[in-house]
């Protein structure tokens, strides 16, 4: 829940999950791509594949706190009661929570 992975597009996937016994959760995600390996299933219909660079405010610099533009992620999640807290410390709960490990407020 609540992940931020980004990666050059040679990379494999941001999240990849595997084996016809695994069944995983995936919620509120922020990525460039989720891959299913071997069977595997994954539940979760909240998450933003294919993230772009301007969604955060310096990713050459790895500051990837959201941008004031990035509607694509901002209060785009659903409230989840185990969802903890962002990269800051701020909990992923008032209103609808943003995808991804930023909380922006």
């Amino acid at each position: 829940m609540h992940n931020t992975v980004i990666h050059p597009e040679t990379a494999f996937a941001s999240i990849s999950h595997r084996f016809s016994n695994s069944v995983v959760t995936l919620e509120n995600n922020l990525v460039r791509s989720i891959r299913a390996r071997d069977g595997s299933t994954a539940s979760g219909d909240s998450n933003l594949e294919g993230a772009a660079d301007d969604l955060f405010l310096d990713i050459s610099a790895r500051d990837l706190h959201l941008a004031a533009s990035a509607a694509a992620a901002i209060d785009q999640g659903v409230s989840l009661g185990d969802a903890g807290n962002d990269i800051d410390g701020t909990p992923h709960d008032e209103g609808a929570p943003d995808l991804g490990a930023d909380e922006r407020r």
